[in-house]
């Protein structure tokens, strides 16, 4: 006789079950201040729909809403800090993107003496000799003149000789006259020449002679002193590809980093916690 055996299956309870029963076992459900606006709404639409077949480790729905709320008050830091990483702003294809600032502070405590004699001299010597010999013995010159002209001269002169009355009489006349009358011709023609002998020289003979010597001698004595600090800064920019990784290896790890999705691992840390992983 066959033993008869009697299997009871378990009720299970989703998640998305108890949300439909009880609206409020998300509501202690909150997440980090720098999410964008609606991203608590999103995260818990996105829970109920991947969880939907999943059964949930609690089915009492007021201790799954407190047990939600110290769940997300566990990893607020965390996702607060995931969060920050997809707020950088910085260029995907740089390696280097960093400032460096040098500071030197320098104490100088310094003497120097400086002596310095310079000389100098001068000597100039010049000799001027002047030789001069002039000699006209010998030298005749000649002058000669040729003249061959007519001077001719005439006209009339008069003279009249006035007498003066004291009385103003008006019928009183000149006392005489004369009348010079010329007419005369001047005529000279004829050639005068003549010879000049010299006979005398002339020689002259001197010098100048100068000497002049002398020098200036000048003396430096100086010291100086350098003391104090000197405070040196600056700084140096440095940005783009520096060593062995190609633009190519960092466009590709930026693909990396923008698949990764925030909402998704969270939800992925809600169905770890709070439902059994069987299908």
């Amino acid at each position: 006789m066959m033993e008869k055996r009697c299997y009871q299956m378990r009720a299970t309870v989703s998640v998305l079950g108890l949300y439909n029963y009880d609206h409020t076992i998300f509501d202690n459900f909150v997440v980090p201040a720098n999410f964008e606006t609606g991203a608590k709404a999103a995260i818990i639409n996105n829970i109920l729909i991947e969880t939907g077949e999943l059964e949930c480790l609690y089915t009492n729905p007021d201790f799954l809403r407190e047990a939600i709320g110290l769940w997300c008050n566990k990893y607020q830091l965390e996702w607060e800090e995931l969060r920050k990483t997809q707020l950088y702003e910085y260029n995907p294809i740089w390696n280097a993107d960093y400032n460096i600032t040098d500071d030197t502070l320098e104490t100088r405590d310094l003497a120097g003496t400086n002596d310095t004699t310079n000389t100098f001299t001068r000597s100039l010597a010049e000799d001027y000799t002047r030789g001069l010999n002039e000699n006209r013995s010998g030298l005749t010159e000649t002058d000669s003149e040729i003249k061959d002209h007519t001077n001719k001269h005439t006209g009339t002169d008069a003279t009249e000789n006035s007498v003066y009355s004291y009385n103003n009489n008006s019928t009183d006349q000149p006392r005489d006259k004369s009348v010079t009358t010329y007419n005369s011709t001047n005529t000279e023609n004829g050639k005068s020449s003549g010879e000049t002998d010299w006979s005398d020289s002339t020689t002259q003979t001197g010098g100048t002679t100068t000497t002049q010597t002398g020098g200036t001698t000048t003396i430096n004595d100086n010291d100086t002193t350098d003391t104090g600090t000197v405070n040196t800064a600056y700084t140096r920019y440095l940005r783009g590809n520096y060593g062995q990784t190609t633009t190519q290896q960092m466009i590709n790890e930026q693909r990396e980093v923008v698949k990764f999705n925030l909402y998704n691992y969270i939800i992925q840390q809600f169905k770890e916690r709070f439902c059994i992983m069987v299908y």
